[in-house]
């Protein structure tokens, strides 16, 4: 699935490459809803996943998987 204009709109406000980076990836990789994007970055999921002992559990639970 293509991103909206709307979940380009809110990538472009991150200033970290690396972190506009894994957004768009996961957005595009997991069919992230602008709100699920919206949510995902105003909660701060690229500094837990940075910070993670356990990504794919990190992962996992973006997805809404168990």
């Amino acid at each position: 699935m293509p991103l909206t204009p709307s979940h380009n709109q809110i990538l472009m406000q991150i200033e970290d490459e690396k972190e506009r980076l894994f957004y768009e990836t996961e957005a595009i990789r997991q069919q992230w809803t602008l709100q699920q994007l919206q949510r995902y970055y105003g909660d701060g999921l690229y500094e837990r996943y940075a910070i993670s002992c356990d990504k794919v559990a990190l992962m996992n639970l973006s997805a809404g998987r168990d």
